[in-house]
């Protein structure tokens, strides 16, 4: 809306302006719109917010002016770079994460001061290569570090713990109970676990779970295998513990392996029922990455907050894991412990 607006007060300017200057005033006005709009959404961190608005206002002038400023290429210039070092400060101190939003004005960024550094006079000869070979090794370096940097703040342990994601959005969210664990639920947990071995106890071998109508729907290759029969979803807020919706298998040198089994509800923001208070705390994936076709789990978001070439991110129900061999995170963890796994690859 902002790109259209300045666009629309401009057109004559715009109409007689150069295709260079076109697109880089309409990614200057995009960034700017853009934030402006996370500046509505940081209310609660005024100084962020602060220079959210004023980046915003900046970046919608400079976009309005570059049609008669002269100098609004250097101004752009001078407002791009520190922009993007101040969002690299940011991840680097752990003040924000590399989310999606984010991500994308930068990317937006990049390519505006892409466009600003191509030298207006290109010069002859030696002047000339100079002013390319800086302008294109400015922009290298750029790119790089706002690659690097958040990449690099992906493997901070707080980020790592699968529980939380970048910038306050969880990839991982785990319901929250405002009470002990009382006698009862103890016991309910005891009775869960009992009641799931005794039901996965024939799914040692795959080819039985697939007679018994699972299937699965992890990519080949990922060293947890998740299997799945749709038609054993929980339905109206019951779960019956002695039909799990699916099965995980870990893939060893020695094949498959059964590690456990889970439960998912059927809808998207269904919440699952209470099976033993906050000793199983239901949990949903928000970073879920999925092929159309053949419709199977093609991985998880990357640090980018990307999916594989071909699928999209979803957010997936809500769903209970049980495991059934010695996970250090207990038989309710809403994942495998990661040294676990890997002893278990390598066994």
């Amino acid at each position: 809306p902002a790109a259209g607006w300045l666009l629309m007060r401009r057109r004559p300017a715009y109409a007689a302006a150069g295709a260079l200057t076109r697109l880089t005033a309409a990614l200057l006005a995009v960034t700017g719109g853009a934030h402006l709009g996370l500046a509505l959404h940081a209310p609660s961190e005024p100084v962020t917010a602060g220079l959210f608005l004023a980046n915003g206002v900046l970046f919608l002038a400079l976009a309005y002016l570059s049609f008669s400023w002269r100098w609004w290429r250097l101004a752009a210039g001078l407002l791009l770079v520190p922009t993007i070092a101040a969002y690299l400060v940011y991840l680097g101190f752990g003040w924000e994460g590399p989310d999606q939003a984010g991500l994308a004005v930068k990317l937006v960024e990049l390519c505006a001061l892409g466009l600003v550094m191509v030298p207006a006079r290109a010069g002859r000869g030696f002047r000339r290569g100079l002013r390319w070979t800086g302008a294109t090794a400015a922009l290298l370096l750029m790119t790089l570090l706002t690659s690097a940097v958040p990449w690099a703040a992906s493997f901070r342990p707080a980020a790592a713990s699968a529980e939380h994601g970048h910038g306050g959005n969880p990839v991982t969210v785990v319901e929250e109970y405002d009470r002990p664990a009382t006698p009862a639920d103890q016991a309910a947990a005891e009775r869960l676990l009992a009641d799931v071995r005794a039901a996965i106890a024939g799914y040692g071998d795959p080819r039985a779970a697939y007679a018994a109508g699972y299937r699965q729907v992890s990519g080949p290759g990922d060293p947890l295998a998740h299997w799945q029969n749709e038609a054993l979803r929980p339905r109206d807020g019951h779960v019956d513990t002695h039909h799990p919706t699916g099965l995980v298998y870990g893939s060893t040198r020695h094949g498959p392996v059964l590690l456990g089994a889970f439960f998912q509800m059927s809808k998207i923001g269904e919440r699952g029922p209470d099976l033993a208070g906050p000793l199983v705390l239901w949990h949903h994936h928000t970073n879920i990455c999925i092929a159309p076709v053949p419709g199977l789990i093609a991985g998880l978001n990357s640090p980018f907050r990307g999916c594989p070439f071909l699928s999209v991110a979803i957010s997936g129900p809500a769903m209970v894991h049980v495991w059934t061999v010695a996970n250090p995170g207990g038989p309710f963890a809403h994942d495998l412990d990661p040294n676990f796994v890997r002893q278990l690859i390598n066994s």
